[in-house]
């Protein structure tokens, strides 16, 4: 998948909780999960800080037998 420049990004698997915008048109695999969040509802620079601040949690509730992560289904869960 492609997405634009300052995209937010999450890993959801091997490196679970790590976020980044991306800086340029970017191409990922499953293993990272672009977050789009409604601008008019929420800002993603703040999206961005609160899911930083999750890391410990998000590995900590991750799932897998060779290979940990979480799902799509968890992170629309999550209260922000």
């Amino acid at each position: 998948m492609s997405q634009m420049k300052n995209t937010l990004l999450l890993v959801t698997r091997t490196g679970v909780g790590k976020v980044a915008f991306t800086e340029t048109e970017t191409t990922f695999n499953q293993d990272i999960c672009a977050v789009i969040p409604d601008s008019k509802r929420l800002d993603k620079r703040y999206l961005f800080r609160f899911l930083d601040s999750r890391q410990q949690y998000f590995k900590q509730n991750s799932r897998g037998a060779v290979i940990k992560g979480i799902t799509r289904f968890y992170l629309n869960s999550l209260g922000i």
